[in-house]
């Protein structure tokens, strides 16, 4: 095993760089590095110190092992390089030892020429030991070494840093780092992980072995038919190839690349239709077999909840498992043991799935697995030869029957053993609640963070929807920063409650925040008036007078600190002591200059970390209020959303412990278990999924039991939260006055936010993907459609044959408008319930095959970007024009398509090729010819990581700049003294301006009466 960059970067600091440096500050005589026990090592030094040799040492100093793990604290870690720019091929990279020399160098001040010098003053003049330790415990490159699995420690020794803002793909990073892993989200191509075939020698990147395969990284290795996958699914399947759970005995995959340790495998070959499935797989959603989940159990059984994924950047939750014989069955009898819908295939684009399907096939008949390196998967001519010597049906497809004694499917379906794990994000550990109990409160670790917090977007919804009673619930009735909040579950359960009164928790603390610069904001009950206060017997008299930071020509006397613990102001008040000694005695000019400096510095530190934004903002955590992992609510009716038990005894203890008493809740019998069903009936719950972009981010559901971890969202109710079923997570919040329970009723509702905007959220509500699919397919089939027709919603008229999202939203908002909001959502209910049974019984499916029945024109024998955008357009209208929608082969997505229920016609020329441009104008190049269903060359595929790289960040940016507008739109609007602390930058100076001007502030504002804890006038 050639040894981890940092061993080599550490021993030249140890053993060149640091006696080299020593001897520049003390007077050198002798340094030796002595290898001890666990690997650690010792360094010794002699040092003359007045005409005599002191010796000073440090033991056990952590070293890296030859993989370049470090032990510390009886923890590992593993220090991860760094780039000093993007150009790799020029850049310079730092490894321990380099990043210990620039923390450490710094520090290095030569010892004092004393006659008292000796081994214990240099040895605290010059702590080597603690400065290792303190950069190996906290420096942000020096992290506890990820041990999900094997993958995933091996992969952490990769990684490597690029300086901020540098997250474009550089044309130097090719060969040198992978192309494909890097994190979702705002390190996006910052945070990259060393190809195979590179190497770190004398702080460069060299390429070493330029070969497809070994520009890749370690995870990205191990994808079979990786070039049949879009970069930024498979970037998703790498990322969480890493979080899979091992799973006791190792079972390799069937389909593999050949290049994976035995060490590697972590999951299970599970028989995999692409199907829908009565409506558990909807957005995601996973259903396994019982048989299945046994498979996926060890260590720990499988929840509702869990999340799974495969190899090719497919993620879900587990959203149902079912008994073996509810499963769809083969003709030979055998159950498939996990289902996901194919509605969202063609525009994932990760078809390297469908063909491991069929290829793990292929490996079951022949009991041998399939060797598939990255971009040498068979051509499909190939593969039909290998399906028909194997005895399989040459297509790929089987026929399936929904249930082991049930009716055939309408369609043949893809059907094969495919690599899922188990990812370490498990719904039980995702469920938390704030323990509201009145007997239980506050018991055990984190509790606070038990609470969700309800921010600035939240409170926009909020006040969008004109819902002031719970804006001002989260602000302040159940803020838990309100000292008196604990007591606010005991007087739930004595009877109702009311909103408390003014001022809230957040005025209250940026009010004493003011006080310690000096300055008083007093609520009067109808005003705040704002002014410097006078010194109190808790204030802490300044050694000087300093100016004011916030108002330069003022000077400060006093600083108001807390009284009781003033950890936290340690340094103002060790700078104040020095101060009054040194101006108290004979003390030099220059000592005392640089005394009364350190004040006003210390002062200014002081008041620029009171973080007065934060208090002046709408936001805090909340009590009442939960989270856990959502899943398909299959079984519930539009308005209903089901709660976890613990969440709902979480929740609504109080209210059990109101009407048959403590004890009995408590004990939590037939009695109390009857009581909460009632409480549960009678009030409505508050969903919220950040991030809150829209009003309907926060929505009012009736609540309902279900077993499990998870909670259970409606189908038709993922839009309203821009939500789905791959591991999302939902806060649920219970308003605990009376005047906000009737308001969400009225306001925050799914018919509330159709009062509001009947447009948009009929848009969001209304049937898409798998739903509108099965509507679709059954009215275009003769077979199907007197079905459809029969059960049609009444209030509808009559579906047409080529039935399509447009008319369908056409046709329901006549209905909202003729029959009203109640009458709207039944119509819905009864769509999705007919719309999940058609498209159940389709069996559509994704055709391993997938266009080759297409007649296609001759493609350009030349790579100009125009003639490919031309040839694009017509490989698109040929298949619209050639495909038959009831066709297993591009049917199903050209139904999906043509019928608005997702994507569009490019998602499957991409499929059949050619992928096309992909420069950032439509003219530009590099032009990718081949399609994902026979797979792209490797050049192709790294022809397409600049482009996909950049519209990751473009995608993260544009959700950052949409949240800061939204943010603007809830600043108040008006001119008094919080309107304009609460939208300034930095809110002390207009503050601090307002006390010298002895201003009042008249609560006139709504956004500042919000604030305040107060309903708008």
């Amino acid at each position: 095993m050639t040894p981890h960059p940092n061993v080599e970067s550490f021993r030249w600091f140890l053993e060149d760089w640091l006696p080299q440096r020593l001897g520049e500050v003390v007077n050198l005589l002798d340094y030796e590095v002595v290898e001890a026990g666990d690997g650690a090592r010792t360094v010794r030094l002699t040092i003359g110190c007045n005409a005599h040799a002191e010796t000073v040492e440090f033991p056990d100093l952590p070293a890296p092992s030859a993989e370049g793990v470090f032990t510390v604290a009886g923890r590992e870690r593993v220090v991860a390089l760094t780039a000093d720019r993007a150009d790799l091929e020029q850049a310079r990279i730092r490894g321990v030892g380099e990043q210990l020399r620039d923390e450490i160098e710094p520090r290095l001040v030569a010892l004092p020429d004393r006659a008292d010098s000796n081994a214990e003053m240099a040895a605290a003049w010059l702590p080597v030991d603690r400065w290792i330790n303190d950069f190996l415990l906290h420096s942000p490159t020096s992290q506890p070494i990820e041990d999900t699995n094997w993958l995933a420690h091996q992969t952490h020794l990769r990684r490597l840093y690029l300086p901020e803002n540098d997250a474009a793909f550089h044309p130097s990073h090719l060969g040198r780092v992978c192309p494909i892993e890097t994190p979702e989200g705002p390190n996006i191509g910052r945070v990259l992980y060393l190809a195979l075939g590179a190497e770190v020698r004398e702080g460069r990147i060299v390429i070493v072995d330029d070969a497809p395969q070994r520009r890749l990284g370690l995870g990205a290795s191990f994808v079979p038919l990786l070039e049949h996958n879009d970069i930024i699914r498979q970037l998703m399947g790498c990322n969480m190839m890493r979080q899979w759970l091992p799973l006791g005995e190792r079972e390799p995959a069937l389909v593999r690349t050949g290049a994976e340790p035995n060490e590697a495998w972590c999951g299970r070959n599970l028989l995999t239709a692409f199907i829908f499935w009565r409506g558990m797989n909807h957005e995601d959603g996973i259903v396994l077999s019982e048989s299945a989940a046994a498979k996926l159990a060890s260590p720990e059984r499988l929840d509702l909840g869990d999340k799974l994924s495969n190899r090719h950047g497919t993620k879900g939750t587990v959203g149902a498992v079912l008994p073996d014989e509810e499963m769809p069955h083969t003709p030979d009898g055998r159950a498939v043991e996990l289902l996901f819908d194919m509605g969202r295939l063609h525009t994932r684009g990760n078809f390297g799935q469908i063909r491991e399907a069929v290829l793990g096939n292929l490996a079951h008949a022949q009991g041998t697995p399939v060797i598939c390196p990255p971009f040498q998967s068979p051509p499909s001519s190939a593969l039909r030869a290998m399906l028909r010597a194997a005895g399989l049906p040459e297509d790929g497809q089987t026929q399936l029957t929904a249930g082991r004694d049930g009716a055939p499917l309408d369609q043949p379906s893809t059907v094969g053993y495919v690599y899922w794990g188990k990812t370490s994000h498990r719904a039980a550990e995702k469920l938390t609640a704030w323990p509201c109990s009145p007997l239980r409160l506050g018991e055990g670790p984190g509790v606070r963070q038990s609470a969700q917090r309800q921010g600035e977007l939240e409170s926009w919804a909020l006040q969008t929807c004109g819902a002031h009673e719970n804006l001002i619930e989260n602000l302040h009735t159940r803020s838990l920063d309100r000292p008196s909040v604990d007591e606010l579950p005991a007087k739930m359960a004595a009877g109702p409650v009311a909103q408390s009164p003014p001022p809230s928790a957040l005025f209250e603390e940026a009010a004493r925040l003011l006080r310690i610069g000096g300055i008083r904001a007093v609520f009067t009950g109808t005003s705040v008036e704002f002014g410097f206060a006078e010194p109190g017997p808790d204030d802490v008299p300044l050694a000087t007078s300093v100016p004011h930071p916030w108002l330069p020509n003022r000077e400060l006397t006093h600083v108001g600190l807390p009284a009781g613990d003033r950890s936290g102001y340690a340094h103002l008040l060790q700078a104040n002591e020095r101060a009054r000694r040194s101006l108290s005695g004979d003390t030099p000019e220059s000592i005392r200059r640089n005394a009364c400096e350190d004040i006003a510095t210390q002062v200014r530190t002081v008041l620029e970390g009171l973080d007065l934004n934060h208090e002046l903002r709408l936001g805090n955590r909340v009590a009442f209020s939960a989270r856990a992992v959502v899943t398909p609510g299959h079984d519930l009716q539009l308005g209903e959303i089901g709660l976890p038990e613990p969440m709902a005894w979480a929740l609504f203890g109080p209210l059990v412990a109101r009407e048959i008493g403590e004890e009995k809740a408590g004990a939590r019998g037939p009695d109390a278990e009857a009581a909460l069903q009632r409480a549960m009936a009678n009030r409505v719950v508050l969903a919220n999924r950040a991030p809150t972009l829209q009003p309907t981010n926060v929505t009012a559901f009736c609540p309902v039991l279900r077993d499990g971890p998870s909670i259970r969202l409606h189908p038709l109710c993922c839009r309203l939260f821009n939500a789905d079923f791959d591991g999302d997570q939902m806060a649920v919040l219970l308003p605990v006055t009376e005047a906000a329970q009737d308001e969400a009723r009225e306001k925050l509702s799914l018919e509330g936010h159709l009062r509001l905007d009947p447009g948009g959220v009929l848009a969001c509500l209304m049937p898409v993907h798998s739903h509108l699919f099965g509507l679709a397919w059954a009215a275009r089939n003769d077979a199907r459609r007197p079905g459809l027709l029969a059960r049609w919603p009444q209030g509808l008229p009559e579906a047409p044959r080529d039935l399509t999202a447009d008319w369908l939203l056409d046709a329901l908002r006549a209905r909202l408008q003729t029959g009203g909001a109640s009458a709207l959502l039944e119509t819905l209910q009864a769509l999705l319930e007919l719309g999940v049974e058609l498209a159940t019984r389709s069996g559509a499916s994704l055709h391993p095959f997938v266009g080759e029945s297409l007649h296609l024109p001759p493609a350009p024998d030349h790579h100009w970007p125009s003639s490919w955008y031309w040839y694009s357009e017509a490989v698109e209208s040929a298949i619209s024009c050639q495909v038959d929608p009831e066709s297993p082969d591009l049917g199903p997505q050209l139904l999906l398509v043509q019928s608005g229920a997702r994507g569009n016609l490019s998602h499957l020329r991409r499929l059949t090729g050619p992928c096309g441009l992909m420069g950032a104008s439509p003219w530009g190049g590099p032009v990718v010819t081949s399609g994902l269903r026979e797979g792209l060359t490797a050049e192709e595929y790294f022809d397409c990581v600049p482009r996909t790289r950049a519209s990751l960040s473009a995608a993260h940016g544009d959700v950052m700049a949409w949240t800061g507008e939204l943010r603007k739109q809830l600043w108040p609007k008006g001119d008094t003294v919080l309107a304009r602390a609460l939208r300034a930058r930095d809110p002390g100076p207009v503050l601090a301006q307002a006390a010298l001007n002895h201003e009042s502030d008249p609560l006139t504002d709504p956004g500042v009466r919000l604030w305040m804890g107060m309903r708008p006038e």
